[in-house]
């Protein structure tokens, strides 16, 4: 199950992350393997997912079984492997992640990378990611 973060209009940000916190909780109940969310940045009225561990630590204290699934993560502008590290470790082992090259200007731009860049910031990612395995 993937949720999509959306922010609901009147509704604020701290409201959306207990919602969703409920939607992870419920599909868990209701048998489902994994639930996912993309990481987002700078989208304040419309998603609140700029840290996405910050939110499976919540999840993850309030299940047991499901599978937490970065469904992207902005590899070219950060370096998420130390959060994405813990997020696993208080999970016991349940995070899963997709990695994103950034599909935006606004927030390619934010961090200061040219779209021609992604792909080696990328890659360089990648290879972190494989080395702390």
């Amino acid at each position: 199950m993937m949720s999509e973060c959306a922010t609901n209009p009147g509704e604020t940000q701290h409201h959306r992350y207990l919602d969703m916190i409920e939607e992870a909780v419920f599909a868990e109940e209701i048998g489902f393997y994994g639930w996912g969310i993309s990481e987002h940045h700078f989208f304040n009225d419309l998603c609140v997912t700029s840290a996405p561990e910050v939110l499976f630590t919540a999840v993850a204290r309030c299940t047991n079984r499901i599978r937490l699934r970065y469904m992207s993560r902005l590899i070219s502008v950060i370096h998420p492997i130390e959060q994405t590290a813990a997020s696993d470790l208080l999970s016991n082992g349940r995070v899963e992640s997709t990695t994103a090259c950034g599909n935006t200007l606004l927030q390619l731009d934010a961090f200061g990378v040219s779209l021609d860049e992604t792909k080696g910031k990328s890659e360089e990612a990648l290879e972190l990611i494989i080395r702390a395995e």
